[in-house]
């Protein structure tokens, strides 16, 4: 269903396509939200225009990375739905912000 993916510097954002690849319909439990340590960091800025999938249907969200802190940040958002053997399915979230120094007379360094 999804992938895992990275987002790496300041603020951004990722849109992630759902597609569903299953015979029957599938269910989204909606809205999505972002859980674990780093969950501060993350947010849905979209939710799934769908929330139901037929075979072979697709509908994307969009999560937006704002780091407070330098370093690697780490959440989850945890898709709850009506597939037996993947529910729900968690999609790992990862980015990293480094700190960008600016030398000059007035700079820190």
């Amino acid at each position: 269903m999804l992938n895992d993916f990275n987002m790496l510097g300041g603020s951004n954002r990722i849109s992630e396509r759902l597609r569903y690849r299953g015979d029957t319909d599938l269910e989204l439990a909606t809205p999505l939200t972002v859980a674990g340590t780093d969950a501060a960091h993350f947010a849905i800025q979209s939710q799934p225009a769908a929330s139901t999938l037929g075979p072979s249907e697709y509908t994307s969200f969009t999560v937006r990375f704002t780091p407070s802190t330098t370093g690697t940040k780490t959440a989850f958002v945890s898709i709850g739905n009506n597939d037996a053997d993947e529910d729900p399915y968690d999609l790992v979230l990862e980015g990293e912000d480094t700190a960008v120094f600016v030398e000059g007379p007035d700079a820190m360094t």
